[in-house]
């Protein structure tokens, strides 16, 4: 199958020198630069853009449109012959072309041969003077006549252009052609203060193009009227994870100035008493104690008697002494201490997943 990523690297280099972006023949003009988003993968590209949602959604559902290898999609730059073709060539599936292109300038073909090839077969490109001209820009009027024979269409009288300020531009041979694609739906005009506008001698962008070929290959093609429809595509927020090594704390009494204590207390319900090891060693007192000397001897009686009673009430109530660096008599405060870590799998943002579009009610 071709790809248009293939298709758009030539098109990273393109210098066209006509460029007109005051108007579009699909209907829309281009938005004012502006900080950019990414939008389905496309940093170039964010919602205020008016080929967001619908031309874009379009294009990736029908996989004509894939984006430059730097990520862009590039919806304002000039579209070139060869990408049009490659474009329609994608939209259509990619079929096999039943031979190469026989163009004079076929040899300058890289990336867009299959896709030149197919569409001179289909009669869709037929060259000038037997040229190609791929790396040419594309004007307005030229891809009118591209999508009618793309569509199965036929000239119609020129009745239609009188409706556009500038119908009496148009291209003498393209008057037809412009009939059929204004007729048709497939060009719209841009509203100017002068009035609708054509621009048919104008450059055409490429989001500008694949919102003409949408038109076409969904309304014409199908035979549906695309009048008061929009292109929605299905679509689901999901969220991402990943792993995490998260600490682990938990609260503790923290002593200002630890030291060792005796501590003495009941196996089943903890109640007890620390008393520091100088106080019982030395016999001195501590200004924060609960119990000062020769208190502290009380409380360690106080202690052992709720032990020693049973004042729990458990049955298996016994005494615990053990010598531990605590102080919660010297001051101190409850901290979270850290005491290990673990894995844990935590949200980190997540991505759109899309589905086959339709067309809905506007």
């Amino acid at each position: 199958m071709t790809s248009n990523v293939r298709e758009d690297k030539r098109a990273m280099g393109v210098r066209a020198a006509s460029v007109a972006v005051a108007a579009m023949l699909a209907g829309a003009l281009c938005a004012p630069a502006a900080a950019h988003a990414e939008y389905r993968g496309h940093q170039d590209l964010d919602e205020g853009h008016w080929a967001v949602p619908e031309v874009i959604d379009w294009s990736k559902d029908h996989r004509a449109v894939n984006g430059f290898p730097d990520g862009s999609w590039a919806p304002d730059a000039p579209i070139t012959r060869e990408q049009v073709a490659t474009i329609i060539h994608n939209a259509s599936g990619a079929p096999a072309p039943a031979g190469p292109a026989t163009f004079a300038d076929a040899g300058q073909l890289t990336w867009s041969a299959d896709a030149v090839a197919w569409c001179q077969q289909q009669g869709i490109f037929t060259g000038s003077g037997n040229l190609m001209m791929p790396a040419d820009p594309i004007t307005r009027e030229q891809v009118a006549k591209v999508l009618m024979v793309y569509a199965g269409g036929a000239e119609a009288d020129d009745a239609a252009l009188a409706a556009f300020a500038d119908g009496a531009e148009v291209s003498g041979w393209a008057r037809g052609v412009c009939s059929w694609a204004a007729r048709s739906g497939v060009v719209k005009g841009a509203q100017t203060p002068a009035g609708a506008m054509l621009m048919a001698q104008a450059g055409c962008t490429r989001a500008e193009f694949v919102a003409m070929l949408m038109r076409t290959s969904d309304g014409v093609r199908a035979g549906r009227d695309l009048s008061g429809m929009r292109y929605e595509a299905a679509r689901e927020w999901v969220v991402d994870y990943e792993d995490r090594v998260v600490d682990d704390y938990e609260d503790r009494w923290v002593a200002a100035s630890p030291e060792e204590c005796y501590h003495n207390y009941c196996s089943a319900c903890g109640e007890g008493v620390y008393i520091p090891m100088r106080v019982i060693m030395d016999g001195g007192g501590l200004p924060n104690c609960k119990y000062t000397y020769p208190e502290h001897w009380r409380a360690w009686q106080d202690g052992l008697h709720h032990i020693e009673t049973h004042a729990c009430g458990a049955a298996d109530c016994r005494a615990v002494a053990e010598i531990v660096v605590h102080a919660p008599t010297v001051g101190g405060g409850w901290e979270s201490v850290k005491v290990g870590s673990h894995v844990e799998r935590v949200e980190a943002g997540g991505h759109w997943e899309y589905g086959q579009g339709s067309w809905v009610r506007a």
